[in-house]
């Protein structure tokens, strides 16, 4: 059909909706114009309402009081000096006008009136902590901006509300009592089938195993209602049935296609999560920029932080691109503030048994904190779909296909994997171009922006989603248009993919008149003919959404696939795996690691083992293989890039170090000669850096979050007939659900009681927490054995694994007592008695993230039939960093009834000796021959040494990969 006369053809990659530039609406494209034509003649004569935003906003521009900060290396002008006053706890609001340049990667900001500065104040009011994180929020927001201080107690945890159900007075609500509840709530935890409920139903209403039962559900239909009525509770799934018509080259795949699909509507899960008033702790509206400081007299900024989303670039960008509620122009204010809601989409398919597999689509919205979002439960994950193919393609042998029947099959599931996909999200088109005004959870009425931030998926879910190439292709990066002979070089950036540029490719190809000259425009950029699903969306470029996903392209890529299988080889080429194998099962234990005994010998497939073995395999290795091995160096470049890549907080000079690793690491795998590194997950190393400038650091976008949803998909299948099987799996989760929330509900109810009872019997006062103290210590002893005399104490450490350290303990100790506790006036007649403990608990603040963190080290004969003498990092005058093995760990109590936390150590002294390469920042330490006696306030944390293999005398490795405090702690990064 021709086109009416003066119309324009719309392009694939071109949006449904517009915004006006005058009033800041979106309206259709085909009236957006006459509608500016009147609004600039008459202006804009919709009411602008006192929302959230503006009402906070402008109380604070007007009160808050503007403070200069200083940046890392300056010094402030005294005469424009202004510190603001101490607040009466940890936090310190201060005005959002910290960084009035704080956009402007997006363009300059328009002028603000500043607010008349106040007074300067006393010296005591406006001393700031030694150092904090200062949080600036996004100028729509109209949020103070705050401090949280890092050199004293930590803020408290955030609460959540308590939830509450249908009806108050009965949280069990809908079942009839609170029985009912319960049972189902225990039939669904153990997916119970028809038959056992029954069985269960009929022994209990029959009295065999007690007296009169209190439940009123006498029949497995009874609880099916009950549980119908419940899941009404949370967001149920639809059932549809998608057709395709398809004309294919062949009349096997040629006709209709119809699939039975269940979904669930993504705008209803989210606007469920909205409304929740039990997540608004936790939710985040606004973007924000943190930055690590240091305080005192003057704020100085040493560096920007990021870790959640909403502290990254591409929300930031987006926030700009929403409608200002202080602009200059009235009519250009909205109504109610206007919030980005990003979204993360998660898909993969899982083996649910062996010969079934499932392709589940999840969803997680990223507004919320990544404690709940990541996490089982209300505000986690939400379960979508099932991606499901038709019968045609699911009963296809690939073996007896044709060419060009293989052709159809390819397209035709092209074609239901993404009119499926499209059909499950088509509900966010719209409304992420117009938006949605909505009452929030926290009784405010915003309007919500829906957009696609993060896809998390393999490159095979890639490659599909985006309509892409295999990765063999000649451009199969889903980031840049890098040639496929480039793939190994990583200091080389190339043309980025964006929607508009992608659009015009497949619009070029189709212009083209013969099918060569189709493949060949689509193949130099590595598409097939087709639109994505996102090129209609606003704030969702699915290029852009492509994350770094350190499940798949580190454990699972570039060691697990790669280095590990070449590393494998030469070892066997060499004759040398059973002596890798041996120095491997020599490794000391440690919590959150695997001991691997043998890794040569056993065939791989998580990433948490592969990843255990990069940490650990250099002392190992490094004497089995030549001098100044590349091998090795390129080892090391992958854990030093590992180990920041995923970091939960990331910092400018950390992505900056993080750069520098990529650039070792590609230096020492060009020196491989015998190996290929031209392969795609290799390349997208280059990528990971701005992945967490633009969305946030790692955690948030690996495929790693989703894979324990895998092992719940297994089991619900379990619990099905197998036919249909989907349909009876969302059944399932919904029951899973909304019993899980049911459970809450109840809880927080009976927490709720609680409460009031304990208020009543202290009349009504709170009783406040105890305060954390300075003098408080950071440790404490675990795992005691009895009290004895010193000589019975030092008798049976000389009958002990470390005998040889412990002759002349009695005197040692009393040397060390008088000479650090002179005001004892001990003698050797004194008495003194030892309680020794197996264990010890050591709080430190992460140099990661600065949170408090805990270690918890063993120093105990037989540990799971094992000795085991865990090392700690201590402070010394003349080292910070200074390490020793634990021997003993005691508490002496003297005749004058004072007691000591000591610890009988053996320290580590710098020594000379070399292995075979160095890499970089290589350590290594040999023990002292005598022990010494440490006291447990200088104790830092737990430390990890390993052994060098291959050598006559003891040389040990100080292991910085095992996590990422240590790392930092051992590499001084701050």
């Amino acid at each position: 059909m021709s086109r009416p006369r003066g119309t324009k053809r719309k392009r694939d990659d071109e949006p449904e909706m517009a915004l006006c530039a005058v009033c800041h609406r979106t309206f259709d494209l085909s009236g957006v114009g006459n509608h500016q034509r009147v609004a600039r003649r008459q202006g804009d004569p919709a009411e602008v309402g006192g929302g959230e935003g503006s009402r906070r906003g402008r109380a604070s521009k007007e009160k808050m009081p503007l403070l200069r900060l200083t940046k890392a290396g300056t010094a402030p002008r005294r005469d424009t000096e202004n510190i603001p006053p101490a607040a009466e706890n940890e936090f310190y609001p201060q005005s959002n006008d910290f960084f009035p340049d704080n956009n402007a990667a997006a363009g300059p900001a328009p002028q603000r009136t500043p607010s008349p500065e106040p007074e300067p104040p006393c010296i005591e009011s406006a001393h700031l902590p030694s150092h904090f994180i200062l949080t600036t929020y996004h100028k729509h927001s109209g949020l103070p901006s705050k401090i949280v201080p890092l050199d004293g107690p930590l803020p408290p945890p955030k609460e959540r509300p308590l939830a509450v159900g249908f009806n108050p007075a009965k949280p069990f609500a809908p079942f009839r009592v609170f029985a009912d509840y319960h049972f189902t709530s225990k039939c669904v935890r153990r997916a119970e089938s028809e038959a056992q409920i029954k069985e269960e139903l009929d022994a209990l209403h029959n009295e065999v195993w007690a007296g009169p039962c209190k439940l009123t559900i006498r029949t497995v239909k009874d609880m099916a209602d009950s549980l119908a009525a419940a899941r009404r509770m949370a967001v149920q799934f639809r059932q549809t049935t998608y057709r395709i018509e398809y004309e294919g080259r062949t009349t096997r795949f040629r006709g209709t296609h119809e699939i039975q699909f269940s979904f669930r509507d993504p705008w209803e899960v989210i606007l469920h999560w909205l409304r929740d008033p039990t997540l608004v702790p936790y939710s985040n509206w606004f973007s924000a920029r943190k930055f690590y400081c240091h305080g005192g007299e003057t704020m100085e900024i040493v560096d920007e932080v990021i870790d959640e989303p909403y502290t990254a670039e591409t929300w930031r960008q987006v926030d700009d691109e929403l409608p200002d509620p202080f602009a200059d122009d009235e009519h250009q204010r909205p109504a109610y503030p206007c919030v980005y809601l990003p979204i993360h989409i998660w898909l993969d398919k899982g083996q649910v048994s062996t010969k079934v597999k499932k392709h589940p689509v999840l969803m997680r919205g990223l507004w919320i904190d990544s404690v709940v979002r990541n996490a089982s439960g209300n505000g986690g994950c939400a379960l979508l779909a099932y991606i499901i193919m038709p019968p045609a393609v699911r009963n296809a042998d690939r073996r007896n296909l044709s060419t060009a029947e293989k052709e159809d099959l390819v397209e035709l599931q092209g074609l239901a994997y993404h009119g499926l996909n499209e059909h499950l999200l088509s509900s966010l088109k719209t409304r992420s171009h117009r938006g949605e005004t909505l009452r929030f959870g926290d009784g405010v009425r915003r309007t919500g922006y829906p957009g696609i931030e993060i896809q998390s998926m393999d490159f095979q879910e890639i490659a599909a989603w985006l309509r892409m190439r295999a990765s063999n292709a000649l451009y199969s990066c889903p980031k840049c248009l890098v040639p496929k002979d480039w793939l190994y070089c990583l200091t080389r950036r190339f043309t980025l993919r964006t929607p508009r540029a992608m659009a015009k490719v497949v619009r070029k190809a189709r212009k083209k008149s013969t099918k060569g000259d189709k493949e060949a425009v689509l193949k130099s950029a590595g598409l097939h003919d087709g639109k994505q699903i996102l090129w209609g969306f606003r704030f969702s470029d699915p290029y852009k959404a492509v994350s770094y996903d350190t499940l798949h392209w580190d454990e699972g890529g570039k060691f697990g696939r790669h280095l590990w299988v070449y590393t494998k080889d030469l070892l066997t080429r060499m004759n040398r795996a059973n002596e890798f194998n041996e120095c491997m099962d020599q490794l000391p234990r440690w919590r959150d690691m695997d001991h691997i005994a043998a890794p040569t010998t056993i065939e791989f497939t998580e990433g948490e083992t592969f990843l255990t073995l990069l940490k650990t395999i250099l002392p190992g290795l490094v004497h089995l293989l030549p001098r100044n091995s590349p091998l090795i160096r390129a080892l090391r470049a992958l854990q030093q890039f590992r180990m920041l890549v995923g970091m939960h907080c990331m910092t400018g000079k950390r992505l900056a170090l993080m750069k520098q690793y990529i650039k070792a690491y590609d230096l020492a795998c060009r020196e491989i000669d015998d190996k290929d590194f031209n392969f795609l997950k290799h390349h997208y190393t280059l990528h990971a850096p701005d992945d967490i400038r633009q969305k946030g650091t790692s955690n948030h976008m690996t495929t790693r979050t989703g894979e324990g949803f895998q092992q719940e998909v297994s089991r619900h299948y379990k619990h099905t007939s197998g036919v249909n099987a989907e349909q009876q799996m969302v059944l399932i989760d919904e029951n899973e659900e909304v019993m899980a929330q049911l459970d809450m509900i109840v809880a927080d109810d009976a927490e709720r009681q609680r409460r009031a009872e304990a208020d009543a019997e202290d009349d009504g006062d709170k009783i406040a927490d105890p305060v954390d103290t300075a003098d408080a210590p950071h440790w404490r002893l675990a795992a005691p054995n009895p009290k004895v005399a010193i000589g019975t104490f030092e008798a049976q450490m000389r009958n002990g694994p470390n005998s040889q350290y412990f002759d002349g303990f009695n005197m040692a100790l009393r040397r060390h007592l008088v000479h650090s506790q002179p005001e004892l006036q001990l003698s050797y007649e004194s008495v003194i008695y030892i309680q020794s403990f197996r264990a010890i608990h050591v709080e430190y603040q992460s140099k990661v993230d600065w949170t408090g963190k805990r270690d918890i080290l063993r120093c105990n004969p037989s540990f799971w039939h094992r000795p085991r003498y865990d090392c700690v990092i201590y402070n010394a005058d003349v080292d910070p960093l200074s390490l020793a093995r634990l021997l003993a760990i005691f508490r002496c109590t003297t005749h004058a009834g004072r007691s000591f936390d000591l610890a009988y150590v053996q320290r580590f002294k710098n020594s000379k000796w070399r292995p075979n390469t160095a890499w970089d920042g290589c350590r290594v330490v040999d023990p002292a021959p005598r022990a010494e006696f440490l006291p447990l306030e200088y104790v830092v944390r737990g430390a990890y040494l390993a052994r060098a293999s291959g050598t006559a005398t003891d040389h040990y490795f100080p292991l910085d990969t095992i996590d990422d405090d240590m790392f930092l702690r051992l590499n001084n990064i701050d």
